[in-house]
């Protein structure tokens, strides 16, 4: 009887590792199966990592305008003794447009064929957007090929121009599982530079829109900037700045 039991409970441990053997087997079969189905071409990309967002269209603009602008130029090549001298050439047939972004003119007879304009080819131009004339042009005691927009220009007197820094920011978007952090497109994003040339046109300052950066880059004029703050307490802006040298021209201001 006890050789009986013996023998049944060996046949019982055999038939658990049989079963736990081929368990087994069948299981890395099956583990093989699904590894040559991944790296198959079957597999109509099912292994790529799955993306969790579409990106947006892109943000912001990279032009000076969103339509095309009638507006002169003047090249390089004009013969004449400077640049303020030489005349702006307007050519009826085409219309322009800024690539802040590439700091480039853009032009175009029919709007779909488009010529970039090569930097060193233009020295200045004017584009006229809804009746406003909008003048850019290099300014070699800052920069040989940047264009600055003209504020106001005085021969014998101070002059303001603004440089426009046009950006790419990227989409950086991440989805982390219980949150997520940054944006879902590109944007195009503008910052402002604003420089003073001083009578004489020998010497510049980049300016801030502060009250501290305007006092010391024109330190010779303080008597004149007091009062003029004095008329004009609050915050700085562009149309303080443009006031500013305005008043210290002598022309109005306040």
């Amino acid at each position: 009887m006890i050789l009986l039991k013996k023998i049944l409970k060996t046949l019982c441990c055999l038939a658990v590792t049989i079963y736990s053997v081929d368990s087994f087997a069948q299981s890395q079969h099956e583990v093989q199966q699904v590894q040559e189905f991944l790296t198959s071409k079957d597999n109509n990309g099912l292994n790529a990592i799955p993306s969790f967002y579409a990106p947006d269209s892109t943000r912001g603009f990279r032009y000076f305008s969103r339509q095309w602008l009638r507006g002169a130029v003047l090249y390089s090549n004009d013969q004449t003794n400077s640049n303020r001298e030489k005349p702006l050439k307007a050519d009826n047939s085409r219309f322009y447009n800024f690539d802040k972004f590439s700091n480039k003119l853009v032009s175009t007879e029919d709007g779909k064929n488009t010529l970039n304009l090569p930097n060193d080819a233009v020295n200045s131009f004017i584009l006229m957007d809804s009746g406003k004339l909008y003048t850019f042009k290099k300014i070699p005691e800052i920069s040989k090929s940047a264009y600055f927009e003209v504020m106001t220009e005085n021969d014998s007197g101070y002059s303001l121009y603004k440089h426009i820094i046009t950006k790419l920011n990227r989409a950086d978007y991440q989805n982390i599982g219980y949150g997520s952090t940054g944006k879902k497109y590109d944007e195009y994003v503008d910052a402002y530079e604003y420089y003073v040339v001083f009578p004489g046109a020998k010497e510049f300052k980049k300016l801030s829109l502060n009250t501290s950066s305007i006092k010391k880059a024109l330190k010779a004029e303080a008597k004149k900037l007091d009062e003029f703050f004095e008329h004009n307490p609050g915050d700085v802006t562009e149309q303080t700045l443009y006031s500013l040298i305005l008043f210290l021209n002598n022309k109005t201001g306040i």
